[in-house]
């Protein structure tokens, strides 16, 4: 996975605390994390678990750079880390690709979706589609006013998007023989 490194994950090692700034995201391999929420200044309840089918740093993915959460690794094994700073780089990819296969689809400049609905559909908090969105329009890429999107430079938003878009937009064509 781009931006990750391997690591590995040691029994008990606490990967964030409550209040502590998410500073990476892990993908387990092998191994397993629990997520625990704290009680009163001592106790702590499990909340999640999370192995190779998640990841631990959804407070990011949500747009919350602090962890409400104690991460500590119950299973030995291995993790693919990615730092915070990559991780919200991989996120704005993602929403530059989404952008480009609406626009595709809309056969227009111009399209209407909500932060609201972009949210729900990319599985993310509001405030993660804001900042991406943001840092979108800050450089000119688009522009996002009451619900509209405009897409002011597709060549660069294309170059802003994960690789993935070109490799859809392949296979489609290979599909429908376009």
């Amino acid at each position: 996975m781009d931006g990750c490194e391997d690591v590995p994950l040691a029994l008990a090692d606490v990967l964030v605390e409550p209040g502590e700034c998410v500073g990476y995201v892990h993908f387990p391999t092998r191994g397993f994390i629990t997520l625990l929420t704290p009680v009163d200044g001592s106790t702590h309840v499990e909340v999640g678990l999370v192995g190779d089918e998640g990841m631990e740093g959804m407070p990011l993915a949500l747009g919350f750079p602090i962890s409400p959460l104690r991460a500590v690794v119950q299973g030995e094994g291995r993790s693919l880390r990615m730092e915070a700073s990559a991780f919200w780089q991989a996120l704005e990819r993602s929403l530059a690709r989404w952008l480009l296969m609406t626009q595709d689809r809309a056969h227009a400049r111009t399209f209407h979706i909500t932060h609201e609905l972009l949210a729900m559909m990319r599985g993310v908090r509001r405030a993660g589609v804001t900042r991406a969105a943001t840092s979108l329009q800050d450089r000119g890429l688009i522009r996002y006013r009451r619900g509209e999107v405009e897409v002011l430079d597709r060549p660069r938003l294309r170059s802003a998007a994960c690789t993935c878009y070109d490799t859809d937009r392949r296979t489609y064509r290979e599909v429908l023989g376009q």
